[in-house]
C-alpha cells in the first residue's frame, strides 16, 4: 500500500513544503494560521500508528515548524 493524501485534506489545504517524513500543509482558513504535518506513511492515521523511528522524526519536524 502506498501513501495517498485524503482528497478532502488536499482540497482544504495548500502544500507548503516537504520534510524527510512528512508534508507541511496550510489549511485554507483565513481565521487561523493552521499548519498540518502529514506523514507520508501508508495507513497511518494516528501518532501511535508510526514506529518508534518515524515518531521521533515526526516530533523533530514538529519542533522545526
Amino acid at each position: 500500500m502506498s501513501f495517498a493524501l485524503d482528497p478532502r485534506l488536499a482540497a482544504d489545504s495548500i502544500a507548503v513544503g516537504d520534510f524527510t517524513l512528512s508534508q507541511l500543509r496550510l489549511m485554507d482558513d483565513a481565521r487561523f494560521p493552521w499548519l498540518i504535518l502529514v506523514p507520508r506513511i501508508a495507513g497511518a492515521r494516528e501518532l501511535i500508528d508510526l514506529d518508534e523511528g518515524d515518531r521521533a522524526s515526526l516530533l523533530s519536524e514538529v519542533t522545526i515548524v
